[in-house]
């Protein structure tokens, strides 16, 4: 009897470990589940996205319509005017310090 109850034992030690095994199979399968419908997700979303109708058509569409070349001939007027500004900016502040050290320190 002995050898019976061994083996009996045996047995439910491997059933055990054949629980656990399916358990983690189990708790794997849905994980994969889950992120098989995140992935189908994110497709139906690219799908969306891409479509004719979708936001990056309306973007094209939209920067088709602007006008690159007035923006280009733009910057020939921003550009020397922020320097002169940094100019002025500059001449200004030579001034305040050449001013402040006229100043008397009474004042």
């Amino acid at each position: 009897m002995v050898d019976m109850e061994a083996r009996l034992g045996a047995i439910e030690h491997k059933l055990d470990k054949l629980t656990e095994a399916i358990s983690t199979m189990a708790v794997q399968d849905e994980k994969l589940v889950h992120l098989t419908q995140q992935v189908s997700g994110l497709w139906a979303k690219y799908d969306r996205l891409m479509s004719d109708d979708g936001s990056l058509a309306k973007i094209r569409r939209h920067q088709a319509s602007c006008p690159r070349e007035q923006i280009r001939w733009m910057w020939f007027i921003v550009i020397p005017l922020g320097l002169t500004i940094l100019g002025m900016a500059i001449g200004l502040f030579e001034l305040y310090i050449k001013l402040g050290a006229r100043m008397p320190s009474g004042l």
